[in-house]
């Protein structure tokens, strides 16, 4: 038992003398008085100027935006953009096409818009966004069915949409691969349009 204490204030003194749990107040650890330094944000911690979140989308930040041009692009722009801001944090449209000779094949095919959105595109948003565009009276269609459709590298959608006195006929695709969300738009009247 005396060995057992012997053993115990020696292991004690070698603490004390050894200076073990000793705070070194001279780097300023442990003195609440002092203020810690922070290293400034390395301006190369994201690839393009602008990011400031893992789960920016690099392309939102280096494309243009344009402005809508036909009649039916600034309707639907109106309606379709503050969802996509809504749901990604910035939306940028980049891209209008009318029927041409390029898709004249889809002759039911009016009108297409394409968009840049801050946040990158996992496969999981194309069903946040379907509910945020029917929480904004989006209307469901039967050409894809009620539900998003899930690919590997897609989500598409199909709803109606009543504005500025006219129907449209959508289908909406996220592509995960390229990062843009394309809108076309539909001739009314179609098969695919009816139950």
């Amino acid at each position: 038992m005396r060995s057992i204490t012997l053993c115990a204030v020696m292991i004690l003194a070698a603490v004390i003398l050894t200076g073990c749990g000793k705070k070194d107040n001279s780097s300023g650890q442990g003195d609440s008085s002092k203020t810690v330094q922070t290293k400034p944000k390395d301006p190369k911690l994201f690839p393009v100027e602008g990011m400031t979140d893992i789960s920016d989308n690099p392309n939102y930040f280096q494309v243009q935006e344009n402005a809508p041009v036909s009649d039916q692009s600034k309707a639907l722009d109106a309606v379709i953009r503050p969802v996509l801001v809504k749901v990604f944090g910035g939306a940028k449209l980049i891209g209008e096409n009318e029927q041409t000779q390029e898709n004249i094949h889809d002759t039911e095919l009016l009108n297409q818009t394409t968009y840049v959105v801050r946040r990158l595109l996992a496969l999981e948003d194309g069903d946040e966004l379907h509910k945020a565009l029917l929480a904004e009276n989006f209307g469901v269609s039967p050409r894809l069915g009620s539900k998003p459709q899930h690919g590997r590298q897609y989500v598409m959608m199909s709803l109606f949409k009543h504005t500025g006195g006219k129907q449209y006929s959508l289908v909406i695709r996220m592509d995960l691969l390229g990062q843009t969300i394309t809108v076309n738009s539909y001739k009314l009247g179609s098969k695919y349009d009816q139950m």
